[in-house]
């Protein structure tokens, strides 16, 4: 395989799996907050958030 023609097909596998990855983030973001409700799902995501966020820092050693 040439390397232009590795090229586009890793780009489009990179779509696809992006595409996926949309859909499964907001069919899975549908039922979360229809289990959770507005309020608590607020809550849910400024936790997540700072999990992310102290994941992050005591990863580059903060």
């Amino acid at each position: 395989m040439q390397a232009a023609n590795r090229v586009v097909f890793n780009t489009g596998i990179t779509y696809v799996r992006m595409l996926i990855t949309v859909g499964i983030s907001l069919y899975s973001t549908r039922l979360i907050l229809k289990g959770l409700g507005a309020v608590d799902y607020g809550i849910y995501n400024l936790v997540a958030g700072m999990i992310t966020l102290l994941s992050f820092l005591n990863a580059v050693g903060l």
